[in-house]
């Protein structure tokens, strides 16, 4: 009888904790808001619009057939050939530009993270320090913007160089390659201008940044022909809404540098200014990405709208306002 209710009470016991104990749905629910994933699902589903929007065109064209014949009436089926020929003709800029900057801009930034805390890592090994490093191993702030500038003026005129010639012809006009290699940086000199009179407006300390992990991967992409600046950034020190609005100057201001300095490049006839101009749009585009070390990341984590609203109207000026010549570098 003892060992009767002795197992009655066991047996019991089992069932409360399995009671008490958290389901497996309760597990995941914990989990789930543990984690940042409302950013992750946020972005995820922005990607994969931007990826619809990208394919579907080609898609269509599939589906209506590659010979244009169409078996509905003629007015419709022309309407339906001349939008394919245009999707048709389009789709390879399309995909070759913005959504292919954007896809490799992205990659870059996941490869710059993980290639810096393995940089750091071997740096720690090694005892080594910093490229534009003081002695104490903080950061030289002078060092590091000349470091970045030299790296993108160098990098520029070496993809220029990698070119085929006709398009290396094209986008010098009638500017010698090493005077527009030597322009082609100053857009990173009006980022860290924005940042740090936005940075002492606003109470936020701005420490430019040019790691041995960027200069790596700037050769590399060099080597491959391809550009885009990535190797210097600015380290913002300072309250999270602050630094949004900081961010916020800098990539709106690159932004409105870009349209006036083309407006008077194209009122004057100046062809170096609208270069210029350019590259000021692939600067702005490029630091709006939400991506750790790009600018735009400190708007993303404020106000997922916000960066919306600052990315979209960057990138579709980048969509419609690059030149072709530059689809053959970027």
């Amino acid at each position: 009888m003892g060992s009767a209710f002795s197992k009655l009470q066991t047996d019991n016991s089992a069932i409360d904790e399995t009671r008490d104990s958290p389901s497996r749905l309760h597990k995941f629910g914990i989990w789930w808001h543990s984690k940042d994933h409302e950013s992750i699902l946020i972005l995820t589903i922005g990607l994969a619009v931007v990826a619809l929007i990208m394919v579907l065109p080609l898609w269509l064209i599939t589906r209506l057939g590659g010979d244009g014949s169409f078996s509905a009436a003629a007015g419709a089926g022309g309407a339906a050939v001349g939008i394919a020929a245009i999707f048709r003709s389009a789709s390879r800029d399309i995909l070759r530009t913005s959504f292919g900057v954007a896809a490799r801009t992205a990659a870059r930034a996941i490869s710059r993270h993980w290639t810096h805390l393995i940089i750091q890592w071997v740096a720690r090994t090694f005892n080594l320090a910093e490229p534009t490093a003081r002695v104490d191993g903080t950061p030289h702030p002078i060092a590091a913007i000349v470091m970045g500038y030299v790296a993108l003026a160098i990098s520029y005129g070496a993809v220029l160089s990698l070119v085929d010639p006709a398009s290396r012809t094209v986008l010098l006009g009638s500017s010698p390659l090493p005077v527009l290699a030597a322009v082609s940086a100053c857009p990173l000199l009006c980022y860290y201008s924005l940042a740090y009179g936005a940075g002492k407006a606003l109470d936020v300390r701005i420490i430019p940044r040019t790691e041995i992990d960027g200069l790596v991967l700037q050769i590399y992409f060099t080597a491959a022909a391809s550009y885009l600046p990535l190797t210097s950034e600015a380290e913002y020190h300072g309250p999270r809404r602050k630094r949004k609005y900081v961010a916020l100057i800098v990539i709106g201001g690159l932004f409105a540098l870009h349209l006036v300095v083309g407006m008077i490049g194209a009122a004057f006839g100046l062809e170096l200014l609208e270069h210029v101009a350019v590259l000021l749009l692939l600067h702005a585009f490029v630091f709006s990405f939400p991506f750790e070390p790009l600018d735009g990341r400190h708007i993303w984590e404020n106000s997922k709208l916000m960066w919306l609203g600052t990315f979209l109207p960057i990138a579709l000026a980048f969509h419609y306002r690059i030149p072709a010549a530059f689809y053959e570098i970027i």
